[in-house]
């Protein structure tokens, strides 16, 4: 087991008034079913939901409830980033304007919350990872344990090993590979006319992306998987519709999950050819400013200038610099995941590196 980071990590801070906790963090490799299961026991076990209306919010960013009928209070948490994010989208406050507010009157930015919170509906619950508010969840809301989730893509797939196993907050994503051999792209594109494009065993494996939040954040999700073995980037096929994703707003999830893993299953073939493709096939000039620039935007600013830069430099170690394809494209956004600022925002690299792609082929055609 190769284990990359584990843990909590300093999380910034909201402002002079509010103080936030950091999310545990754990991000790992190789790792067996059985301890990723552990892992989500874990968490599981520190998760609480509190009714919204039972605490308030301090000038200071904490939440309390009051003590008895003695006019005390008892510390509960404080927000992570990414709870504050999740806990203003559900009352409708736009994060940018508490931010603000915050920043030279903490007490007016937690009677705004309070105030709102108390207009908004009063069965909303408070989720919270120990001492830290990672979401909010709704009557409708029916939980469902990251470990359960493991557990039960172990049945399906009889799979004994993790590949990549990441927790973030309430968050998890599990890649796993199917079981088949890994396929060397340079054997696909022979066919193709491609050869010399591609150095030799550059091989990718196809697999399962399990996507999950405990609070509801996001449905559970379970997408084809693409994993480039030589830099170690990912790819991620994100499809709509009930055979990829599941709300939580139902109480057969787990009963779709065999479903889901078969249909990731079967896209997994066509993407891998997709990518085959890609190695011999440049870039529509017209259209790579749209392909690239206007989806790339929420993934934030400069993304897509240094996608172009590091294609270029993925065209000139491949030994043709002359002849940037959309695989260098396509490896050029799955490795600035590496360097993302949490899970959700890796994540969306990866999803938009196939958006990307598909877009890219269909532009060249």
């Amino acid at each position: 087991m190769e284990t990359f980071l584990n843990r909590s990590r300093p999380a910034p801070s909201l402002s002079p008034g509010f103080e936030f906790n950091p999310s545990v963090r754990v991000q790992e490799s190789n790792i067996a079913f059985e301890d990723a299961a552990r892992i989500a026991r874990e968490q599981t076990a520190r998760i609480t939901f509190r009714p919204l209306a039972s605490v308030r919010l301090t000038a200071t960013g904490d939440w309390v409830e009051s003590e008895g009928g003695r006019g005390g209070v008892n510390f509960v948490g404080r927000f992570s980033s990414a709870g504050f994010g999740r806990f203003c989208s559900s009352l409708h406050i736009p994060p940018v304007f508490l931010r603000e507010m915050a920043s030279f009157c903490p007490s007016l930015a937690a009677d705004t919350i309070n105030t709102f919170a108390k207009r908004r509906d009063t069965d909303l619950r408070l989720a919270f990872d120990g001492e830290t508010v990672e979401g909010v969840v709704s009557p409708r809301f029916h939980r469902l344990n990251n470990s359960e989730v493991l557990e039960s893509v172990q049945r399906e797939t009889r799979a004994e090993t993790v590949a990549r196993f990441s927790l973030e907050g309430l968050r998890m994503r599990a890649n796993i590979f199917d079981g088949a051999d890994g396929r060397d792209m340079g054997d696909l594109v022979r066919d193709l006319g491609s050869c010399g494009l591609i150095r030799k065993n550059d091989v990718v494996h196809t697999g399962l992306e399990v996507y999950h939040a405990e609070d509801g954040g996001t449905s559970l999700q379970v997408n084809a998987f693409l994993w480039r073995v030589l830099c170690r980037n990912g790819s991620v096929y994100a499809t709509d519709g009930s055979k990829a994703r599941v709300a939580h707003t139902t109480w057969d999830i787990l009963e779709r999950m065999g479903d889901m893993v078969r249909h990731a299953g079967e896209l997994n073939k066509s993407r891998i050819d997709l990518v085959a493709k890609a190695i011999g096939t440049a870039p529509d000039t017209r259209g790579v400013k749209k392909i690239m620039e206007n989806p790339a935007k929420h993934l934030g600013k400069g993304f897509a200038k240094r996608l172009m830069t590091n294609a270029m430099r993925e065209a000139e170690i491949e030994g043709h610099p002359d002849r940037m394809s959309l695989y260098n494209i396509w490896n050029a956004a799955t490795v600035q995941a590496h360097d993302a600022r949490d899970l959700t925002h890796a994540r969306d690299i990866e999803v938009y590196s196939m958006q990307m792609l598909h877009a890219g082929m269909r532009a060249a055609a």
